[in-house]
């Protein structure tokens, strides 16, 4: 089973149309279940869950065996993407893809790829 994260943006929504359509087994953790289900439709099943709030990540990831990580992209991505790597380090999730920038690495030129690539290590290294 497969946790989508970001499923009611645009790259999610993309990815939950085309999981469904190959059959696929996954959820999407959204932080408002009604309003996922108005954007994802009724074919897709919602989780509750939110970067923001911890506590939530351990149900929302109970039975995955691959997360989608994506996140808005802002300096609390960092923050946020770690602490969904660990709640899934801790879920027992081995097999984590990240929706990430062109030369991502912890000291790169510009904030956004410094930012992707300090979770990428932080993936590398869990």
């Amino acid at each position: 089973m497969i946790l989508l994260t970001g499923a009611t943006g645009v790259v999610g929504q993309e990815l939950a149309a085309q999981l469904l359509a190959k059959g696929a087994p996954f959820r999407a953790m959204v932080r408002d279940l009604a309003r996922g289900a108005a954007i994802l439709g009724p074919d897709v099943e919602l989780v509750y869950g939110d970067f923001s709030r911890p506590e939530s990540l351990a149900p929302a990831m109970a039975g995955i065996e691959r997360l989608y990580l994506l996140c808005v992209a802002a300096p609390a991505m960092v923050e946020l993407e770690i602490g969904a790597v660990q709640a899934a380090r801790e879920a027992g999730i081995a097999h984590i893809v990240k929706m990430s920038a062109i030369r991502a690495a912890p000291d790169a030129p510009t904030a956004i790829r410094r930012w992707h690539g300090l979770i990428e290590k932080e993936i590398e290294d869990a």
